[in-house]
């Protein structure tokens, strides 16, 4: 088989041969990968594995596998989405187990912010700016969403830093996938500021429970209080509280008392609505503009309670650790003429918690059949083979469930692998679906400013009038919204924000054809794919005739028609094969099997568990060969132990079972000859599950067409027409091939 890798900066092959278990195995090495290829914690290695399956059909599957350089792997949240230099924003890390996804509560993760490429993109930085980044890091424990509070960070200035979050347990260091944070100055200028930050909730648990509580991080990154109203709950019911002030700096929000609006599901969104600044504040921000947004610690705590309180009411407390004074300062960086960084707006922000699920029962599968593979698996003979499937439910400490309803059904899994259908969970299928989503209507499309209004159609009329009359009609006037996200190119700007020479460029059609080449910001590309980011090159004709030219392949001849009373499939009469055991005892010869009656479910029944919550059926083998899956689903009244919300829970498992002759034959054949060649044509023989050697023969007969005579059978056996292969418990399957002609 062949095994294609692609990590996204290095790809390759490997050739692989399965053993007599049918397992391949082979290393992909990424430490001896050049530096520009290496991959980083996180990134992921993509596999698609190719191999002929027996009948000469290509069989591809694939499979995704996330690169790590430890045991725990460190994932890092921010309070506030921002490229803006100087504004602050805090971290929060979670570290998981990479063999089970299991989280890492309180270990020490060191966050650093450093150079996403050294000091290349730091060329509008100072001396001073870059030596900062030795102290922009900190400490933190990880599943602490306070940490956010103390771990404050900011962008020294323009250019792209990367932040990372590193973990030591066991003596190992593990870290995870780099965040990449800020612009240089060149995607600065490419895509001016046009939005404010983007907010964030981080809580400080993902699941929560009726009666308990949560506390929500939120950073207030602007130049005052503002009013916010938050909203939470499911699609059966919801809770609203305002918040009179949400102070600057980082603040921490307690919803305690959670009732019934976060069963199953409990989504949060915080509204802000911010106002402009004092006339004098905002005027002397302008004045001020330089490289930094620098915040006046001190403290204001704030305590606010829903209006007449009633027991098991939610209340909210709200505590701010860190506050900036009325003095604002711009940071200096390219801003788009349709941006006010100091204009009124409203900001929101989401979060998904996990309220109180249904639990399940325990259930387990066992399948007892005349024998068993090597791996394990129940093995029964196709038509005779009868056997037992037993099914025992428990609830969730380990305790019988009796009397418990178990349906039994018995499906081809050849028929799964076409039409996936995995095992489902009954509680979430059966329990209603409560998660739900909130749409918010807000007066930011509706916003803008004289200066915006006048710098859209100033700009508009001289493009007109000046470079091109039929130049579209773009009079936006609002900014964009903020863009977060790891991105090959800066955000398209606004109309208004583009140079004339690059819009014009945008609406300029080459005469002469020139061939497609995507490009990535900063390279020369020779089409103008994007107009304002690339250059155009002009190619001499014959060239662009050649580049564009498609090969055509010739048309293929028709197949030749069939002899007359020849059918075109050919129907085999009779073939016959020997098995010999350890002694080489002849047996009895084995007649061609053909059988018409296929089940896709093999079994479907119900049936009571008994007082040891253990419930049983018998099964007897289909006609079909090969492997089936064997699921259960239990339903039981709500056991006194278990504290579910409901009165029936339920319980799914699954297993398989094989179905098998004691030697099975598998047809393979080329894919198609031509009269006149030699080729090679058998059976690929099994026998899984032999102790001992086994030797099977293998006898080739050619069976003439009905309705002709032997001289013209199209088909001459070139060679013996018996073959004897040799089987042993290591090598379970020998192909046996014959020369025709």
């Amino acid at each position: 088989m062949t095994v294609a890798w692609n990590t996204g900066k290095a790809k390759g092959t490997l050739e692989l041969t399965t053993n007599a278990s049918g397992v391949a195995s082979g290393v992909i090495d990424l430490g001896k990968l050049p530096a520009a290829n290496v991959s980083e914690p996180g990134d992921e290695l993509k596999l698609t594995a190719t191999w002929i399956g027996p009948t000469r059909e290509a069989i591809i599957r694939r499979k995704t596998v996330r690169i790590a350089d430890g045991p725990v792997r460190v994932e890092l949240a921010r309070t506030l989405e921002t490229d803006v230099p100087g504004m602050a924003f805090g971290v929060k890390a979670d570290a998981f187990s990479n063999e089970d996804d299991s989280p890492v509560i309180g270990a020490e993760v060191q966050v650093t912010l450093t150079a996403a490429n050294g000091t290349t993109s730091l060329t509008n930085c100072t001396a001073d700016q870059i030596d900062s980044l030795s102290r922009k890091k900190c400490a933190i424990k990880s599943g602490n969403a306070s940490a956010a509070t103390s771990c404050q960070l900011t962008l020294p200035c323009m250019g792209d830093f990367q932040l990372k979050g590193c973990i030591t347990i066991s003596g190992k260091s593990s870290c995870g996938k780099p965040l990449r944070v800020g612009r240089n100055a060149s995607w600065w200028e490419a895509s001016p500021w046009s939005a404010g930050p983007a907010i964030q909730i981080i809580p400080d648990r993902q699941n929560v429970t009726i009666g308990g509580d949560v506390k929500l991080i939120v950073q207030n990154p602007w130049w005052g209080p503002t009013s916010g109203l938050l909203v939470w709950g499911n699609a059966i019911k919801r809770q609203t509280r305002t918040l009179s002030q949400v102070p600057p700096g980082v603040s921490t929000i307690t919803i305690s008392g959670i009732g019934e609006e976060c069963q199953g599901s409990c989504r949060v969104m915080l509204v802000l609505a911010v106002a402009r600044p004092p006339a004098a504040t905002a005027a002397a921000a302008k004045e001020r503009r330089n490289l930094g947004f620098i915040p006046l610690p001190f403290t204001i705590k704030i305590t606010t309670s829903p209006a007449g309180p009633t027991t098991g009411q939610p209340k909210l407390q709200t505590s701010s650790q860190t506050s900036s004074a009325a003095d604002v300062t711009l940071p200096a960086v390219p801003t788009s003429k349709l941006f006010d960084p100091l204009a009124p707006r409203t900001v929101y922000a989401e979060v998904t918690l996990n309220g109180p699920q249904t639990e399940e029962l325990d259930v387990a599968v066992a399948v007892e059949g005349q024998s068993k593979t090597a791996q394990g698996t129940a093995l029964f003979q196709p038509k005779t083979g009868a056997g037992s499937i037993r099914v025992s439910v428990t609830d969730d400490g380990g305790k019988a469930v009796p009397g418990a309803e178990v349906t039994v059904l018995v499906v081809d899994k050849a028929f799964l692998d076409l039409m996936p259908y995995p095992l489902q969970n009954v509680s979430t299928t059966v329990v209603p679906d409560l998660s739900t989503t909130f749409s918010l209507t807000d007066l930011n499309a509706f916003r803008t400013s004289r200066e915006a209004i006048n710098a859209t159609f100033t700009t508009l009329q001289r493009r007109l009038t000046q470079l091109d009359p039929w130049l579209p009609i773009d009079s936006d006037v609002t900014p964009r919204s903020y863009i977060s996200g790891d991105y090959n190119a800066p955000p398209s700007p606004a109309a208004v924000d583009i140079p004339d020479w690059k819009y014009l460029a945008m609406y300029t059609t080459p005469i002469t054809v020139l061939p497609y080449k995507a490009c990535v910001f900063g390279d020369v590309c020779p089409v103008p794919v994007f107009g304002m980011f690339s250059s155009s090159t002009i190619m001499m004709a014959s060239e662009a005739v050649a580049a564009n030219t498609v090969m055509t392949a010739a048309p293929r001849a028709a197949p030749a028609p069939a002899p007359n009373g020849i059918p075109v499939a050919a129907v085999a009469k009779s073939a016959a094969a020997t098995f010999v055991a350890g002694s080489a005892q002849q047996q009895p010869v084995v007649e061609l099997r053909v059988e018409g009656n296929f089940k896709v479910t093999a079994l479907f029944t119900t049936v009571k568990a008994g007082a040891d919550g253990t419930a049983v059926t018998s099964f007897t083998a289909p006609e079909n060969l090969g492997q089936f899956v064997v699921r259960a689903y239990a339903a039981a009244p709500k056991p006194a132990s278990m504290s579910a919300p409901v009165d029936v829970v339920y319980g799914a498992a699954e297993s398989e079972l094989v179905v098998r002759r004691q030697v099975s034959l598998t047809p393979s054949l080329p894919r198609q000859v031509r009269a006149g060649d030699n080729f090679t044509a058998g059976v690929l023989v099994e026998a899984p599950g032999i102790t001992q050697e086994t030797k099977v023969t293998v006898t080739a007969t050619l069976v003439t067409p009905p309705g002709s005579n032997t001289s013209s059978n199209p088909l001459a056996l070139n060679g013996p027409a018996s073959i004897t292969v040799t089987l042993t418990p290591g090598n379970t399957q020998q192909e046996a091939r014959f020369n025709f002609r």
